[in-house]
């Protein structure tokens, strides 16, 4: 048997598997090479403080929604608006949380995660000072736009910077820190503006949120590095001055060298600076299995967002609490998120971890038999074995595989949710119905950030933008829907809608699981 038939034979395998042509297999390695990069030169440390920054930084974008919940009624009462008009700020929040994304995180693609970060809070700022001052409930409205625009995207760039500065193999357990962190902002946004507003006022929300936000944008000016692949490559690559973060800077005054710099520069891991394209977002939404799961977070995150930001009317009207009771009952959803996302981070990781091992040993031992075959002497009668490749890899499956119990007890939980607060038969059980939902949900919306990084990782902040923008939109639908869903159901029977629709969700998991390799290769 020659060489030459061998290697005909084995450029023929695979004929049986979803074709991708050359140019998806140049764009599959070079994508795989991105997502080598990982930390780079970064220490662990340093890891460990960029994602805790960027999570506290995207903290303010899901705190700025709840923080507000329970000054409604106040707000109410001060501009004398009715429900709807009183919601339409909540949904305008939502809705501009959703676009403003898919223009900020094209602009962190092409010119660097820092910048775009500075200017977002910037915004921030000044729109809180704005509302503070407010004395119309228009003007809050507008505002109110102008803050999501300006916060909203902090969210998106931070699964770039995770992505940046993170591998596959400890991608999941740092991207469960920053979700923990941000989606903290949901439970706990209620309990910091129930405590402030009984004795400040509505205005007090947001003058905290302008002197927050002002410590944690020098926090970001002093400590936050640049991360995009195109500006600094593994680290090791010093980016433009004004880029640079404050404390390297003065470092370097006093004559003394940042360990990063320490060596020569690795300017081949610099990756293509990629042009401002405006409809880089959209252009996520030609994908199957990414549409599958936009589909998928989008529907879990719409159906938490609706059981957090009615939680606060339904215990006012239908236990009577005050704004600061009603505040402190959000505590228990708070620590749901805590130990959602750690220990979610933690066992997701070695779901993912011990998968790659497994498949590791299989493509060593098929391997193996290949060699075999390919020394015996009677490999013309004997069929060809299967040897797999690293691109055949079942991504979907190690990150999705384990969200579906979490769907099916999820669902039964918004059902419970649901007939208890509709018989109000326990104070403690939708209050501890509330915590289990936060805890089931921060681990499945970390898996499927972690997948859809994995899949996009040189266009890691636009993807999360899809995500943002999906999510957002469709919380925003679902929020202007559920006075009247409630109204004509009842609560009980709205909550259980919304528990079938939540263990339905584990039906498109599946197919995406099965079928997501088959999709990704028609890219």
């Amino acid at each position: 048997m020659s060489y030459t038939k061998s290697k005909q034979e084995i450029s023929s395998y695979g004929s049986d598997l979803p074709n991708c042509d050359d140019s998806d297999q140049d764009s599959t390695l070079q994508v795989e090479a991105l997502s080598n990069l990982g930390s780079g030169v970064f220490s662990r440390l340093d890891i460990i403080n960029i994602v805790c920054l960027m999570g506290f930084s995207a903290f303010f974008s899901a705190a700025s929604s709840g923080v507000y919940l329970p000054a409604l009624p106040l707000l109410q009462r001060d501009f004398k608006v009715d429900e709807d008009m009183l919601y339409s700020s909540v949904v305008t929040y939502l809705v501009m949380q959703g676009i403003s994304p898919a223009i900020w995180c094209p602009l962190a693609d092409s010119h660097g995660r820092r910048i775009i970060i500075i200017s977002c809070f910037v915004i921030y700022i000044l729109a809180n000072i704005g509302l503070a001052l407010s004395e119309e409930f228009y003007v809050i409205i507008i505002l109110r736009a102008l803050q999501a625009a300006g916060i909203a995207s902090t969210t998106a760039i931070t699964n770039g910077v995770v992505g940046d500065i993170t591998s596959r193999s400890n991608r999941a357990k740092f991207m469960g820190i920053t979700i923990c962190i941000t989606l903290l902002g949901s439970p706990l946004g209620p309990v910091l503006g129930g405590l402030i507003a009984s004795r400040f006022g509505w205005q007090g929300i947001f003058w905290f949120l302008v002197i927050a936000a002002s410590a944690v944008l020098l926090a970001v000016l002093f400590l936050m590095p640049e991360t995009s692949h195109s500006e600094i490559g593994d680290g090791s690559v010093p980016p433009r001055k004004w880029k640079q973060r404050l404390y390297v800077l003065i470092l370097q005054g006093f004559g003394r060298v940042p360990y990063q710099y320490k060596n020569e520069p690795n300017y081949a891991s610099l990756t293509p600076k990629k042009k401002f394209d405006i409809l880089a977002t959209f252009k996520m939404f030609r994908h199957v299995d990414m549409l599958m799961a936009l589909f998928v977070q989008a529907l879990q995150y719409t159906l938490l967002t609706i059981a957090l930001n009615t939680f606060a009317v339904m215990l006012e009207q239908e236990y009577h609490l005050s704004v600061l009771e009603i505040g402190l009952c959000y505590l228990p959803a708070g620590v749901g998120c805590v130990i959602g996302s750690m220990f979610g981070g933690l066992l997701f990781n070695k779901f993912y971890n011990r998968t790659a091992d497994q498949y590791q040993s299989k493509m060593e031992q098929e391997t193996e038999e290949f060699a075999e075959w390919m020394a015996s002497s009677s490999s013309d009668e004997v069929k060809q074995p299967r040897v797999r490749t690293a691109k055949e890899f079942p991504i979907h499956y190690a990150r999705l595989a384990l969200t579906i119990p979490l769907c099916w007890i999820s669902g039964l939980m918004y059902i419970l949710f649901g007939w208890l607060i509709e018989y109000q038969l326990s104070f403690a059980g939708p209050i501890v119905s509330i915590a289990v939902i936060s805890m089931l949900a921060m681990p499945f919306m970390m898996a499927t950030q972690s997948l859809i990084v994995d899949l996009f990782p040189d266009r890691a902040a636009s993807s999360g933008a899809a995500v943002n923008m999906t999510r957002c939109l469709s919380a925003a639908v679902g929020m202007g829907v559920t006075d009247s869903v409630i109204d004509t159901m009842g609560i009980g029977w709205a909550y259980t809608f919304m528990g079938l629709l939540a263990i339905l969700s584990s039906l498109i998991t599946i197919i995406l699981i099965t079928h997501g390799k088959r999709f990704a290769c028609r890219r």
